[in-house]
């Protein structure tokens, strides 16, 4: 039972996502996914007690997936291998950006959910504050394995870059939801390529500061 209790809560999330793909967020009811997943509207609170709940976990889901597939990447960010690259961490920061645009729905969640969680009231409120400082977490703490790893000065500092990086993708998916046809990859790129120039015009010398 505990099993197919699972099984019943994933096709839930994947028919949130479908629905809300060709219905939008706002119009995406309960009842019509109830429908799609053979339950009656208490059948599915009975999983998730609430629409907000149920989005939540479908963006949590994601991000948990998101996490397994860049693992490899992750593996690689150690400085004792070498020198980290830059265009390491671009291109898969660029490479989970442009996955979220073939997911559909998901950015519609995510950008809806995200400013309805400026409501103090709202259940979403925590799951996007503890997400926020776990993602600029994250960030700053690879951008400065980049920077010690090439000897480059913490200016700007991690934490700003990180928080910079995370209004950027968040700008750049709102922007999606009225050009669809944005690559939202590229700007990524050429922010951290700017912001972290590689080795090559950064040499590192023996006191881990550029030389003149």
């Amino acid at each position: 039972m505990y099993a197919k209790g699972l099984a019943k809560q994933e096709e839930i999330l994947d028919a949130a996502l479908e629905i809300t793909a060709r219905k939008g967020y706002k119009d995406t009811s309960i009842l019509d996914i109830a429908g799609a997943v053979g339950l009656s509207q208490a059948g599915v609170l009975h999983h998730f007690q609430s629409r907000e709940n149920l989005f939540i976990e479908v963006l949590r889901r994601h991000d948990r997936r998101a996490l397994e597939a860049n693992m490899p990447l992750l593996e690689h960010l150690d400085p004792t291998q070498g020198p980290l690259e830059v265009a390491t961490f671009a291109e898969a920061l660029a490479s989970l950006m442009r996955a979220n645009a073939e997911t559909p729905g998901l950015i519609e969640i995510y950008s809806f959910m995200a400013v309805e969680s400026s409501d103090p009231t709202s259940r979403a409120r925590i799951f996007f504050d503890e997400r926020r400082d776990h993602v600029r977490r994250e960030y700053a703490e690879v951008i400065r394995k980049i920077q010690a790893s090439h000897g480059l000065p913490a200016c700007p500092g991690a934490d700003s870059m990180a928080l910079s990086l995370h209004a950027l993708a968040d700008g750049l998916q709102l922007l999606w939801l009225s050009e669809r046809d944005l690559d939202m990859g590229r700007p990524i790129i050429d922010f951290l390529t700017m912001m972290l120039p590689g080795t090559e015009n950064n040499p590192k010398n023996t006191n881990g500061t550029l030389p003149d």
